[in-house]
């Protein structure tokens, strides 16, 4: 028996040295554990996307790799490590490979980002809605790609539109990039005050119009801006972006409010919408559909890694959401993409 011991001790204590080469073993590891089977998940789950991309056919087959996200996401020992960073990486350096390509006329590409943050482009304008780089953890931004890959991506951007001023949906490192390359951003009243010209601070007491002339290729940009809030205090502008083609792309930030449902109810009369970034966690969701009347409906917000774990909301409970919608839908994360065209 003491010969068996002596034996099984020798067994760990080799395995153990030699995982730290080569870790086929993790005994006495149970982070190293977690951390390796994160990185293996994810890039199983990257590879599942690539051949099951976003259709409102396919609601049921992407259930696994995106259920597996939400998995994932919801275990805060991985939170911020090194597969989390790369997987944000390759999915954000595939975003930046499809944004640098030209555009069907045709068509409007709309591109999910982190958190509720979307890029939509046309044949003649790219612009984004709530673009942050990652998540707070203890009172800092954690960025979840590299810097030059993120100002990349949002080099290809004509004008920002932010919601309301929450960190997980206004970030000051865009905004002053955004500034810095001469492009707009549009933001509700008493936020990034006195920061000259080009942040244009649009918001009115009712659905108000404004336009926004697009220098590189002629013709402007209609946008709705409806007066939205988060709970009670918080203003929460929710856009409808009218593209010279004829595209409308709603965007809701964090709304939340019943007393606003009263005119939310009449908005497809005012203005027409295509497709509607909805928040997910939303539990208006069926009354807001009702109001802007949008031929497809994709919600964003999911999985948010600054919150805790019970308001990371999942993508299973954005198909409980819509599960009754008599709208089509689809449901992406991050670094997917979807090509709208009317009609179709």
């Amino acid at each position: 028996m003491k010969k068996l011991v002596i034996f099984m001790a020798g067994m760990v204590l080799a395995l153990k040295t030699f995982s730290q080469d080569k870790p086929f073993a993790f005994w006495d590891d149970p982070k190293g554990m977690i951390l390796n089977q994160s990185g293996q998940l994810f890039e199983q789950i990257d590879r599942y996307l690539r051949k099951l991309t976003p259709d409102t056919t396919r609601l049921e087959d992407r259930k696994l790799p995106l259920f597996a996200l939400d998995a994932l996401y919801h275990d805060e020992r991985t939170d911020g490590s090194e597969a989390e960073k790369i997987f944000f990486e390759k999915r954000y350096k595939d975003i930046l490979t499809a944004l640098m390509l030209p555009a069907n006329k045709d068509q409007l590409v709309v591109y999910k980002l982190y958190n509720h943050g979307f890029i939509v482009k046309t044949a003649t304008v790219t612009f984004a809605f709530d673009v942050v780089s990652g998540p707070f953890f203890d009172g800092k931004r954690f960025p979840l790609m590299e810097e030059s890959t993120f100002h990349q991506v949002l080099d290809q951007v004509d004008i920002f539109f932010v919601s309301h001023f929450h960190g997980d949906h206004a970030d000051e490192q865009v905004r002053d990039y955004a500034l810095k390359k001469g492009k707009a951003v549009v933001v509700p009243p008493g936020l990034w005050e006195n920061q000259g010209d080009l942040v244009k601070h649009w918001r009115g007491q009712q659905v108000q119009a404004f336009s926004y002339p697009l220098k590189k290729k002629g013709g402007s940009l209609s946008v709705h801006v409806l007066p939205g809030h988060q709970g009670d205090k918080v203003l929460n502008n929710v856009y409808v972006v009218t593209t010279p083609e004829g595209y409308a792309v709603a965007h809701t930030g964090d709304q939340a409010n019943d007393q606003d449902l009263e005119w939310i109810g009449k908005v497809k009369e005012q203005v027409k919408t295509d497709i509607l970034l909805v928040n997910c966690w939303n539990t208006q969701i069926p009354a807001v559909v009702e109001g802007l009347a949008p031929r497809l409906v994709i919600p964003g917000h999911e999985n948010e890694l600054g919150h805790s774990i019970d308001h990371r909301e999942p993508h299973w409970l954005s198909y409980q959401h819509l599960a009754q919608s008599k709208v089509p839908y689809i449901i992406m994360t991050v670094g997917e993409q979807y090509r709208y065209q009317r009609g179709i």
